[in-house]
């Protein structure tokens, strides 16, 4: 299980999460935003809301650049600069976003409370996260991409963006990140009969939802049984070899005990099509 686990696992931060969270807050305030830190158990649930004299606010995830400081530690102001750039450019054009940005994501239920309980906190309406249950804790959260970061997804966006309704949104949504990942995805293959989908560090797990069009289906006609423990981390077998099953829930619970960005410690089947929480005997 050690040498599968290392392949996921971050380097430490000079920086706990916190620390990093106030210093990031700290140069916005540098460039005369106010800023608000909305803590969450950790950094996957925690974000950081700007204001701004044009009124307008805009709230932040931190997770892209983190990584980003993980692997560049020394290069720290430079990428929260860098983030504060876009920002900066954001309040001055104010530009809509368009349908093009539009992404799904899986998060799991302790993310969704959070990002409800931040809106809550606000004085916004928590109902406004557009999401749909999947199976077990995880979820589809709609997301857009701004460029440098990924941003939950508001109802009151839909008309804006030229989405009718909720099933548009999710064709949409599932369309770009076929075209996104298509050309971009790599596949690998452990010993054990464990296959991982490797994307960008920040959609891998969304590949559950095309799963079905990106292998062939035929090679496991039993189903597959599969786990996202991690924002970068979907690993599948076949669901007709319960050595490989068992393989795939160690590295699953290994996983979701160490990122920094965990999703579900749980397993899922998906068969026909269909996903479900799978348990094992």
């Amino acid at each position: 299980m050690n040498f599968l686990s290392k392949l996921f696992r971050k380097k430490p931060a000079l920086l706990d999460w916190r620390t990093f969270t106030e210093h990031f807050a700290n140069r916005a305030r540098e460039r005369g935003y106010r800023v608000e830190i909305h803590w969450g158990e950790d950094l996957a649930h925690s974000a950081i809301a700007f204001g701004h004299a044009d009124d307008n606010a805009y709230t932040a995830y931190l997770d892209s650049v983190w990584q980003e400081y993980q692997n560049a530690p020394d290069a720290l102001d430079a990428l929260i600069d860098a983030r504060l750039d876009v920002l900066d450019q954001m309040a001055e054009s104010a530009a809509a976003p368009n349908a093009s940005q539009i992404f799904p994501n899986i998060k799991n239920d302790a993310w969704l409370e959070a990002a409800k309980a931040m809106r809550r906190e606000g004085g916004a309406d928590p109902d406004e996260i557009l999401n749909q249950p999947l199976a077990g804790d995880i979820h589809l959260v709609y997301m857009l991409d701004t460029g440098n970061a990924f941003r939950d997804m508001h109802r009151s966006e839909l008309g804006e963006l030229g989405i009718a309704d909720e099933a548009a949104l999710h064709d949409k949504a599932i369309a770009n990140l076929r075209q996104y990942a298509m050309s971009r995805i790599e596949a690998e293959a452990y010993d054990g009969g464990i296959h991982r989908l490797v994307l960008d560090g920040f959609l891998d797990a969304a590949l559950l939802l095309i799963l079905p069009q990106i292998i062939d289906t035929s090679d496991f006609p039993h189903g597959i049984i599969t786990a996202v423990p991690a924002r970068d981390a979907l690993i599948y077998c076949d669901a007709n070899d319960p050595d490989a099953i068992r393989i795939l829930q160690e590295i699953a619970q290994d996983l979701f005990a160490a990122a920094p960005y965990a999703v579900s410690a749980h397993l899922y089947r998906l068969k026909d099509g269909e996903l479900s929480e799978y348990t094992p005997d």
